[in-house]
C-alpha cells in the first residue's frame, strides 16, 4: 500500500501546510511550552488541522496520528495509519531559521511505507519512493 497507489505523487496537503508555516515564519507566532518542554505553536496547530482534514478527506479509511493531538498514547490505531508532525524543528523555526519541516509518513504495520516531506523555508520538498533514496526538489510557490 502506497500513497501513490491512491492516485497521488505525494499528498496534496504538504503545501498548503507549508504556506501555514511560511507565513507566520520570521514573524509573530504565538507559543507555548508542552509538558514535555517541547514547544508548540499557532503554526504547528493550524499546519497540522489542516494537514489532517486534507488526509482524512482524501483517504477517509486511514487512521491519522499527529504529533499535537497525540495524548501520549504510543499504541497505533491500526495496521495501516498516516504519521505526521506538521512543524519538525519548532524551536528553529521560532528562532528565525529555515531549518523545519513538514513531514507525513504512511506507515503499514511497524514500517513506514511512504514519506512525503517538505521544507518550506528551503524551498524543498521531497518524496521518495520505497528503496529509493530522497531527492529533493523545488516546492511550487
Amino acid at each position: 500500500m502506497s500513497i501513490r497507489a491512491h492516485g497521488s505523487r505525494r499528498p496534496k496537503c504538504l503545501s498548503p501546510g507549508g504556506e501555514i508555516l511560511r507565513r507566520y515564519h520570521r514573524g509573530p507566532c504565538p507559543h507555548a511550552l508542552k509538558p514535555d518542554g517541547s514547544p508548540s505553536s499557532a503554526a504547528d496547530v493550524e499546519a497540522e488541522d489542516l494537514i489532517v482534514d486534507a488526509l482524512a478527506g482524501r483517504f477517509p479509511g486511514i487512521a491519522v496520528v499527529a504529533e499535537e493531538r497525540a495524548q501520549g498514547d504510543s499504541a497505533p490505531p491500526a495496521d495501516l495509519f498516516f504519521l505526521v508532525d506538521p512543524l519538525d524543528g519548532t524551536r528553529d523555526f521560532l528562532a528565525g531559521t529555515p531549518d523545519y519541516s513538514v513531514n507525513i509518513a504512511l506507515v503499514s504495520g511497524a514500517r513506514p511505507v511512504a514519506a512525503a516531506l517538505a521544507a518550506p523555508g528551503l524551498g524543498r520538498v521531497c518524496a521518495p519512493r520505497p528503496g529509493s533514496r530522497c531527492r529533493a526538489a523545488p516546492s511550487r510557490r
